[in-house]
Order: C-alpha cells, then sequence, then structure tokens
C-alpha cells in the first residue's frame, strides 16, 4: 500500500498508468476493463438506490448498510436513498430485488447468484440507471454477513468499479475481488483498494487525504467469464461478469453477474 500512495502522489504518472497500478480496474463503455476506453461514471457523483423492496425486511436493511459503508469510504459519491421500479433503466433509481431470472428473463447461468445492470452512454461513459437481481433461491444469502458482501460488491459495480483481478492482479483482500467463498472470511466494508478505484473515480478524500487500511478477510464476489463482441457498435457483447452489453442508442446496458466459490454442486439449487 506505500507503493501505491507514493504512485498516487507521483505528478507525472498518466491517468491511465495510474490506474494499471493499482488493485482496481473501472467498468469500460467497451466491457473491456482492461484497455484504455472511456470508464463509466455517474456524472452527478449521486446514484439513487431504493432496496426497500428486498424482503424479509432485514435484507433491505442489510442493502442499506451496504449503501452506507460505500458512502463512508468515498466521501466524494454517494449512494442517496431513492424510490424507483425493479428492473426499470428508465426510471435513474438504482433498484435492488430478488428474483428467480434476471431482468431479462435469463436463468443465472452456472453459480451466478447476483447480476447488476447498468445503463450508459456509450459515448461519454456517463451512467443514467442501474438494477441489481439477486437469486432468490441462493442459501447463502441466509447469512447476513455473506448477503451484505455481495451487495457491497454489487454496489461497488454500480458506482464502476469492475473486478480487482480482472486484468491479472490477483485482487486478493479486495470487496471487488472475482469469487467469494461462501466459508468465508467475510468482509464487512470496501477495503483500501476498492476504495482507491473509487476515487480515481470520484476524486480524493477531503485535505487529499488517503484512505486508511481496511481489514478483513481476502476473499469476495463474482468472477469474469470469457467472451467477444458479436458486431460492431450496435453488436451483443456476451462477457460472463465482465458483462454484456447491448446498444440503446447512444445508450448501453451491462450486465454483470456475480458466482460462488468453494461450494460443493449438490448445494447449488436445481
Amino acid at each position: 500500500m506505500k507503493l501505491v500512495r507514493l504512485a498516487l502522489a507521483c505528478l507525472a504518472c498518466v491517468a491511465a498508468a495510474a490506474a494499471g497500478s493499482l488493485a482496481f480496474e473501472l467498468e469500460r463503455v467497451n466491457n473491456d476493463p482492461c484497455s484504455a476506453a472511456q470508464n463509466i461514471f455517474w456524472a452527478s457523483k449521486v446514484a439513487a438506490v431504493n432496496a426497500a423492496l428486498l424482503q424479509p425486511p432485514q435484507f433491505a436493511q442489510l442493502a442499506d448498510t451496504a449503501r452506507v459503508r460505500w458512502n463512508e469510504s468515498v466521501p466524494a459519491f454517494r449512494f442517496s436513498l431513492g424510490d424507483g421500479e425493479f428492473c426499470n433503466l428508465q426510471d435513474g433509481v438504482v433498484t435492488l430485488g430478488f428474483s428467480a431470472a434476471t431482468c431479462s428473463g435469463d436463468p443465472f447461468e452456472g453459480d451466478a447468484i447476483a447480476v447488476t445492470v447498468t445503463r450508459f452512454d456509450g459515448a461519454t461513459g456517463r451512467l443514467t440507471d442501474a438494477n441489481v437481481v439477486l437469486d432468490v433461491s441462493e442459501p447463502a444469502f441466509q447469512n447476513p454477513a455473506f448477503f451484505l458482501e455481495v451487495a457491497m460488491h454489487e454496489l461497488g459495480h454500480v458506482l464502476g468499479l469492475d473486478h480487482s483481478d480482472a486484468c491479472g492482479k490477483p485482487g486478493a483482500g479486495t470487496l471487488m475481488k472475482s469469487t467469494i467463498n461462501r466459508l468465508g472470511p467475510r468482509l464487512d466494508r470496501p477495503q483500501a483498494d476498492d476504495i482507491e478505484g473509487a476515487m480515481f473515480i470520484y476524486g480524493a478524500l477531503p485535505n487529499g487525504e488517503s484512505p486508511a487500511p481496511s481489514t478483513g478477510g481476502s476473499s469476495c464476489a463474482v468472477q469474469p467469464g470469457q467472451g467477444s463482441a458479436a458486431g460492431g457498435a450496435l453488436g451483443l457483447l456476451l462477457l460472463l461478469c465482465r458483462g454484456a452489453s447491448r446498444a440503446f442508442g447512444l445508450q448501453s446496458a451491462r450486465r454483470g453477474s456475480a458466482r460462488l466459490s468453494g461450494r460443493p454442486e449438490t448445494q447449488r439449487p436445481n
């Protein structure tokens, strides 16, 4: 982390080089976090969140805790409260909900347990909406600490972070690492490198301070799949977990799915 802070302090480092040297990756308009394409972001530095549809109520409370943990970690960005419809990418509100299928009606693939869909301007990278769908049949969500970790991870995607190990870095100890082990250890807040990534997008802490290192386990959510573009600007990108992107005029929607590791196949619900 000392080397990371030195890299951040180096005025000679260009933005792309700084991003590449840290244990975070950014979501980009071309669905390739390893490229130099424009990253996606909320221009207002605010995203309204609605978790009230998560039932029983304890899940809504845990999702709100996830929202607050990001707000505590990244003062330059804020997850506010809003009132939106589930799987509506036109209302400008990030809505979380349980379902047996994704917003497109497709089943969760393999060990996927959550899907985040974001809508953004394909030219500028400006985010306009997002929704998070969690697999209603996933028994691991009955563990409050597990659900909190996945909710924080998905909100990390919402604010513009990709998987910390998407481009060859280990991503150990980060919230945005690509796999989560159902047996733990658990993370209860964004970690130092996750915060650095959000700061890279939205600005530093007050007075130019760097975030203090956070404590916690070294496992997390989601594993990137492999895929390639099937066409040009209007084509469909099918990238499991890095996302699927479909153009809506100048707007694009990305899908990222969360996966488990360390779970016997016999424990996967049908």
